[in-house]
């Protein structure tokens, strides 16, 4: 028998009790003149409790306790987070073999791009990679990565990505 089904059956049986002493069935009435609860309605809920009490009891196990329903908090949703840096990957090996002001112009057209925040200084680390990798994925081409030539074909698009600055004056 479920919880709730043992909560309606006493509380049919509270109210058939109240009901009965309400209706005069037992010595006592249920209202006295004017309308006051008399001691026949306080016996009868108190009875129908017992009687829900010991319904409770008696279809509960013996030595048993009930136990509180644990729900586990619902998991988190999976994010992506950039590759790990590496220094040996085909990326970072075109991007080293690179003169040093080629490096620093890919540096600095990704950082006109808004992909590159750290120094100009033409080294391949974490910033670069990101950077890099932010590029290719903005542009479709995070494949390309995983070749040398595929590689030096995203290079090439980063450095073409910006028409060339004329420092002469002319």
């Amino acid at each position: 028998m479920s919880p709730y089904q043992k909560r309606g059956n006493a509380a049919l049986f509270g109210l058939a009790l109240v009901a009965t002493v309400a209706m005069g069935a037992l010595p006592h009435p249920a209202y006295a003149e004017h309308g006051q609860v008399t001691r026949g309605v306080l016996l009868g809920l108190a009875a129908g409790y017992v009687g829900s009490q010991i319904l409770n009891h008696k279809n509960t196990p013996a030595g048993s306790t009930a136990q509180p329903v644990i729900t586990p908090p619902p998991a988190a949703a999976p994010t992506y987070s950039a590759p790990a840096y590496s220094a040996n990957s085909p990326d970072s090996i075109v991007f080293r073999n690179e003169d040093r002001q080629v490096r620093m112009a890919i540096q600095y057209h990704l950082m006109q791009d808004g992909f590159y925040r750290g120094s100009i200084d033409g080294i391949w680390g974490p910033a670069t990679e990101s950077a890099v990798y932010q590029y290719a994925n903005a542009h479709n081409e995070v494949g390309n990565l995983v070749s040398k030539a595929a590689s030096r074909q995203v290079f090439a698009d980063i450095l073409n990505s910006h028409p060339a600055t004329n420092t002469n004056g002319g």
